[in-house]
Formats: structure tokens, C-alpha cells, sequence
């Protein structure tokens, strides 16, 4: 038996026979009136061949291909889909939600980080015109309960030269937070033995580098799939006085 659900948990469709990869993505997306991408519990995404059969007991979440769960987080739509404001066209808002989740990502990965302090950071409303409630007082504070990235995003992960970590891809089930983002860092701390190595290069000797901290960075952005990397960054103690 197969059983599709959407995020809100609705039943999209539910069926006791085998079906190919190809049936079963053409009926999930004449049900909800989108292209969707089919997503597994563990956050892989259901590929293959369009003939393979999809016959065993699965659980699957559509994830509609769309920029719009975007501009619902930003705030430049409303949850029934409507525009924020009749300001701009539905094309300026997916230029502007593009550009502001970049922007949102980018400093979130700041958080927590290397240099920075004690506090939330925060990201300006860089448009004229009116703005959303989120930027209601010109710029939005980036609190733990924050959402970062809206469910059905892909993340990919990757490490940079010299230090190991949790690579991988996976769709996110559920919005991750502020909290959650920097959790990731966190749960990948540069070991002593990487810390040795990297201590005795000739960036850090030249740098006269005191440590080595975990910094995470945004290599790539598309409002569907975002590459995030757990790199590293030289520690001096007089350049953070």
C-alpha cells in the first residue's frame, strides 16, 4: 500500500496496488494540480526509473515544486496566497523572496558563529515601498523560533577540504529553524586531530592563528535546493577585541 501526504498531513493519495514511479507521480500531481517531488521518511526523495513499481508498504510526502512556501515565510504572501501588498506583481515578489531568503541564510549561518557576539542579528528590508509585517520595524530579528528554510527544501551539505563532518541531501519534512540551523554546526565540531593539521598550514602559521573554529557558509542558493558548507575558520583572540 502507498500513502502520499501533503505537508498539512492531508491524505493526497492512497492506493493498494502496485504502480510504476511514473503513475504514481502523474496521479499524486493531478491530485494536488502541481508538479510534486515524492519524499521518503527518512528525507530521501523517491528516484528511479519511471517504470520501476513502487509495490511495498510506503509512506510518502508530496513536496509542491513552487517558490511560493518562500514567499510565505518572508511574509510576501499570505497563507491563502494573496500578496502582502498590491505594490508589487507576483514577479517582483518572487525576485524580491529570492534575494531576501539568500540574504536571511546567510546571516542565520552567522549566528552562534565565529566574531559573532552576544545577541539576535538582523536583516533589513531593502526594497522601497511598503513592507511585510515580518519587517515591520525595518528589519527582522533573527530569533531561535525563526523559520530559515521552508519545509520541502532540499539541503545539501558538504564539508571543506580538510575537516570531516555529516555530508549528505536530504528534504526537509518540516521548516528548520534558527535553532536548528545552528544545531547543525554545532553537531559538527572540528576534532583535535583536524584542528592539528590545519593549525600547522601555512594560512594559519601566517596568520599566527591561535585555533581553528567551525564556521558554516552558503555555497549555492535556488529557492528549491540550497548548499550549505561546514568549513572552518582561523582564531585569533586580538581580532575579535
Amino acid at each position: 500500500m502507498v500513502r502520499v501526504f501533503s505537508f498539512s498531513g492531508e491524505v493526497v493519495l492512497n492506493r493498494t496496488e502496485a504502480l510504476s514511479l511514473e503513475e504514481l507521480s502523474k496521479e499524486v500531481a493531478a491530485a494536488v494540480g502541481a508538479h510534486c517531488r515524492l519524499i521518503r521518511r527518512d528525507g530521501s526523495e523517491l528516484t528511479g526509473p519511471s517504470s520501476a513499481l513502487i509495490e511495498e508498504e510506503e509512506e510518502l510526502t508530496c513536496v509542491v515544486s513552487s517558490v511560493e512556501p518562500w514567499l510565505k515565510m518572508l511574509g510576501l504572501l499570505h497563507e491563502d496566497g494573496t500578496a502582502f501588498s498590491e505594490t508589487f506583481s507576483r514577479e517582483d515578489l518572487e525576485t524580491m523572496g529570492t534575494k531576501l531568503g539568500r540574504t536571511l541564510l546567510q546571516v542565520a549561518c552567522l549566528h552562534g558563529g565565529p566574531g559573532h557576539m552576544e545577541g539576535y542579528l538582523r536583516i533589513r528590508w531593502p526594497f522601497s515601498g511598503p513592507a511585510p509585517k515580518n519587517f515591520a520595524k525595518g528589519y527582522m530579528e533573527l530569533l531561535p523560533s525563526r523559520e530559515i528554510l521552508p519545509a520541502g527544501t532540499r539541503v545539501r551539505i558538504s564539508c571543506a577540504a580538510g575537516t570531516h563532518g555529516e555530508e549528505g541531501l536530504r528534504t526537509l519534512s518540516e521548516a528548520m529553524t534558527l535553532r536548528s540551523l545552528v544545531e547543525l554546526r554545532r553537531a559538527n565540531p572540528i576534532s583535535r586531530e583536524e584542528k592539528a593539521v590545519l593549525l600547522a598550514t601555512p594560512e594559519a602559521v601566517e596568520k599566527e592563528a591561535e585555533d581553528v573554529l567551525r564556521n558554516l557558509k552558503v555555497l549555492e542558493f535556488e529557492p528549491q535546493e540550497v548548499h550549505l558548507q561546514l568549513g572552518y575558520e582561523f582564531y585569533k583572540e586580538e581580532d575579535y577585541l
